[in-house]
């Protein structure tokens, strides 16, 4: 049988097959073996027994961690972590190994799941104050390759953060800066972050005299920023405000940059239309850099949409604005005081009726709003996005449309929003604010917006709730509806 040469070859080759079982067995046990422990560490972890799974965890990423996959050695880490963190008090030092070993991993990959440890370790350097070598974790990082760019912002943050605890404002407000170019509509800052960034920008223009570029980097943190302020009373000036107008804005010099600035920040406001309070910031921004430029057409021109889209809430604040603008511009009280005539009195002068001796006259350019071709490709771009039916959509969008300068189209979807807001003095006051705004910009007259708030309190019948009686109302806003149809 033996001497058969079918079953001699087969012989020969028996030695190299069982070679190549054994090699693949031991991978597959090898394989096998480290996900059972890492399922332990888990295992341990989710049972409350903090100390045997930080243990097990940094055993494994300490011995075997050559042996791993990196999504295994990621989880490893991860729960190594939460361990630490459960512990009374927090085991700092050991997370911070356990991460650290990760993070030497060859290789290294940055995939969502490797992100959320690789975050994690830079957050714990911010927290426990070691904040040089925060920095130097999160550089190492930044320089590999990152499948998972949402996840970077994350630690572009806790760098920053750690950059300004080192008094390094210039770097710490490159990298806030840096979030929002990343980030575009994506990751947004909380307010914290970005009172943050916008402080390094002020103190790292005290220091090297960069207000251009401190008042750049303003605009686009307030683009990137996420338009929530907890402790923010309606109608107050934010820090973040307070900030551009007292610090920032009073060093810019009259340049052409200075005017670019203007554009950049109307160029903005599409993107933040879902909060219409970071328009209003964004545009009484970019009315502050034109006044700095001395570019009286800019200025006009800003100054007019500021006022004609500004939320209700802020009405008075940029009334206010507005006439120290023009005083400061013209360098009289001649155009100061024909506007707030026009704020009192409208175009219809004392009589409130249009075409007589006393019609008065908008201070602003006429004719339609002038928008640079950035800023109308950006409206339109925007006008083009996917829109829902809510009222918070239809305010948006009604936003967008009083930017353009299209009042009628605003005020239709403005009686919608309001038709859709739910029963919460919230969302209707703020609708119907702006619904106000836009009315007396159309009729000309002040006192249509009294005549809109009884409508919309009463109804066509009036106070009595009778109809055919001397209360009876009409809705001044119908003549603008059908010319808007």
């Amino acid at each position: 049988m033996t001497s058969n040469p079918r079953f001699r070859k087969l012989l020969d080759i028996l030695p190299v097959l069982t070679f190549v079982l054994l090699v693949f067995g031991s991978f597959a046990l090898c394989a096998g073996s480290i996900d059972a422990d890492v399922r332990s560490v888990e295992t341990l972890y989710r049972a409350g027994k903090y100390t045997e799974a930080r243990d097990a965890g940094l055993a494994l990423l300490s011995n075997r961690l050559d042996e791993m996959p990196q999504k295994k050695a990621a989880l490893c880490a991860h729960f190594v972590n939460k361990a630490c963190g459960s512990m009374t008090p927090d085991d700092m030092d050991s997370a911070l190994l356990g991460l650290e070993k990760f993070m030497s991993f060859k290789s290294l990959t940055i995939d969502q799941t490797a992100s959320d440890v690789v975050s994690a370790a830079v957050w714990r350097y911010l927290n426990a104050k070691r904040y040089e070598e925060g920095v130097s974790a999160a550089d190492r990082m930044l320089a590999l390759e990152w499948t998972y760019p949402q996840g970077r912002v994350k630690v572009l943050v806790a760098k920053a953060m750690c950059l300004d605890r080192l008094k390094r404002y210039g770097d710490a407000a490159n990298a806030f800066v840096q979030v929002t170019d990343e980030a575009k509509d994506g990751y947004k800052l909380n307010y914290a972050n970005t009172c943050c960034a916008v402080r390094c920008l002020v103190l790292q223009a005290q220091a090297d005299n960069g207000w251009e570029k401190a008042a750049d980097g303003w605009v686009k943190l307030v683009a990137g920023w996420d338009g929530a302020d907890p402790g923010h009373a309606a109608g107050k000036e934010t820090d973040l405000s307070k900030a551009l107008h007292r610090d920032i804005v009073p060093n810019l010099g009259a340049t052409e940059a200075v005017a670019g600035l203007a554009a950049k920040a109307s160029e903005a406001i599409p993107r933040c239309l879902a909060t219409p309070f970071r328009c209003y910031e964004l545009q009484k921004a970019a009315a502050a850099f034109a006044v700095c430029s001395g570019d009286k057409d800019l200025t006009g021109g800003t100054l007019r949409i500021l006022y004609e889209t500004c939320p209700a809430e802020f009405f008075e604040d940029t009334v206010d604005f507005v006439a120290n603008a023009f005083k400061r511009t013209d360098g009289s009280l001649v155009r100061a005081n024909r506007f707030l005539d026009y704020v009192k009195l409208g175009t219809v002068g004392p009589d409130g009726k249009a075409g007589t001796d006393d019609d008065g006259a908008s201070p602003f350019p006429a004719g339609s709003v002038n928008l640079s071709p950035e800023v109308a490709s950006a409206y339109q771009e925007a006008l083009g996005a996917e829109w829902k039916e809510t009222w918070q959509d239809k305010r948006a969008l009604a936003t967008l449309h009083r930017y353009m300068g299209e009042p009628q189209s605003a005020l239709r979807l403005l009686s919608e929003a309001f038709a859709l807001a739910p029963m919460e003095p919230g969302p209707l006051q703020a609708v119907a604010g702006d619904m106000t705004n836009v009315l007396i910009q159309l009729s000309g007259n002040p006192a249509d917006g009294e005549r809109l708030n009884l409508f919309l309190k009463f109804g066509k019948d009036g106070q009595d709730g009778k109809a055919g009686t001397e209360d009876d109302l009409t809705d001044p806003r119908q003549p603008f509806l059908e010319m808007a149809q």
